[in-house]
């Protein structure tokens, strides 16, 4: 995904570990784009319940997940971030990679 790049404003990957116009690093972390994805994809997640994979009890809804676009990260070319669920039955937890494109 194309992003602008929070020093010089020029268009960048977002998975670029430097601005190759300005040097500035990580610029993901700060970009204005990534972030309103973030939160977009956050809300999807608040209520969004998922299976627990151990006992099946099936009304389990996010329990932690990164608030810091800086806690983003690079998979298989694409951003991401990791959402924890706790099984309200059996207390187990799992997670799951959330892909921001």
């Amino acid at each position: 995904m194309i992003i602008h790049c929070p020093e010089c404003k020029k268009d960048v990957s977002s998975l670029a570990i430097k601005c190759p116009h300005c040097g500035y690093p990580y610029p993901y972390q700060k970009s204005p784009e990534v972030k309103e994805i973030f939160q977009k994809k956050r809300k999807e997640f608040q209520r969004r319940k998922k299976k627990c994979p151990r006992c099946d009890y099936a009304d389990n809804f996010p329990h932690i997940y990164t608030d810091h676009p800086e806690d983003h990260y690079a998979l298989e070319g694409r951003l991401y971030f990791t959402v924890f669920y706790e099984c309200q039955k059996c207390k187990h937890v799992y997670s799951e990679e959330v892909f921001l494109d």
